[in-house]
């Protein structure tokens, strides 16, 4: 594989995705380059999110086309914000209003267990899935200034930092990561 199309206009993710992506000979390709927009976000699930943007793009390029879906669940907000966690404040959220929104829902609440989870589809001829998951907890303040998202509130299981404190190291250890190195695997073959 020599080309392979990233469906998103996130471009921290997309920073993500690249850097992980540096030691092969692959050209990564964004949507923002392609100069495609987006298609509505309608599933109910990561996979379906995931998927349906894999498929916006590759239908009309027919070059492998990688989308990844995540989110962060809080379990004691009943897994919210869930796949809806790029607008959990709103369709005009920003990650700083997002943010405020999750810090304003738990308050004071000692239970802060959350989990991230990444669903990456990878299409092509067929359908490659790979899903990376990370426990944690939320922070009662924003703390660092890497990463983009809920970084600044996700402190992982057996960490001390946020992500974004963790910025140089999320990339080896986050949800995201973890997805991206089972399809790797897969891309190498191909």
């Amino acid at each position: 594989m020599d080309k392979l199309i990233v469906a998103t206009h996130n471009q921290g993710k997309l920073r993500e995705i690249k850097q992980f992506f540096c030691d092969m000979s692959v050209k990564i390709i964004s949507a923002d380059e392609l100069g495609e927009d987006s298609p509505r976000e309608t599933g109910k699930t990561y996979r379906e999110n995931a998927l349906l943007k894999a498929r916006y793009l590759y239908d009309k390029y027919r070059i492998p086309t990688l989308a990844d879906d995540s989110g962060l669940e809080v379990k004691i907000l009943n897994g919210l914000p869930g796949v809806y966690s790029a607008r959990f404040d709103g369709p005009k959220a920003t990650y700083e209003s997002n943010n405020i929104k999750l810090l304003s829902k738990l308050g004071n609440k000692s239970d802060r267990r959350a989990k991230f989870i990444s669903v990456i589809i990878l299409l092509s001829d067929t359908i490659y899935q790979s899903i990376g998951k990370v426990s944690g907890r939320i922070a009662y303040n924003l703390s660092g200034v890497g990463g983009f998202g809920y970084d600044p509130l996700f402190i992982p299981l057996g960490y001390q930092k946020t992500y974004s404190e963790l910025a140089c190291k999320k990339r080896f250890i986050s949800h995201r990561a973890i997805a991206l190195k089972k399809i790797k695997k897969i891309i190498k073959k191909l």
